[in-house]
């Protein structure tokens, strides 16, 4: 795995975040009647790709993504082992939030939101985008 890739992804997520903190404080000096769809859309951009950052960086900051080179560790054959099952869920579940992320990026360029929510959207497109790839190229190896 290129070295730079996991920085980068990292990167973004907390650009992700800081972007969505932004959009709580917006949304939440907006009437009462738009608060809860705008901030029920603002965690739902931030969280899922947090998880997948979260959950790929506990696996593999552990244990590598070839089982060779796990060899001598249990902890580390458990944790090559657990990649190796769930990969292709996490890749799938990663890869259709971007997707959707794609479709509201552009969608929100036509229904014009709050600016706050637009760039919590496309920083949640990017973030996933990357973090698809990271996972695709992390695929686990005999």
């Amino acid at each position: 795995m290129p070295c730079l890739m996991f920085p980068l992804w990292l990167a973004l997520a907390m650009a992700l975040w800081a972007f969505a903190v932004r959009g709580l404080r917006t949304v939440w000096t907006a009437e009462a009647g738009q608060r809860l769809p705008f901030t029920a859309a603002i965690l739902s951009c931030a969280i899922p790709p947090t998880v997948v950052l979260g959950l790929t960086a506990f696996v593999l900051l552990q244990a590598a993504p070839t089982v060779q080179f796990n060899a001598g560790s249990s902890r580390a054959f458990e944790l090559w082992s657990f990649w190796a099952r769930w990969h292709m869920v996490i890749f799938a579940l990663s890869a259709m939030s971007g997707g959707i992320y794609a479709v509201c990026s552009f969608g929100s360029l036509l229904t014009k939101p709050p600016a706050a929510v637009r760039e919590t959207v496309w920083f949640a497109f990017l973030t996933s985008l990357w973090g698809s790839l990271f996972v695709g190229m992390a695929s686990p190896s005999a």
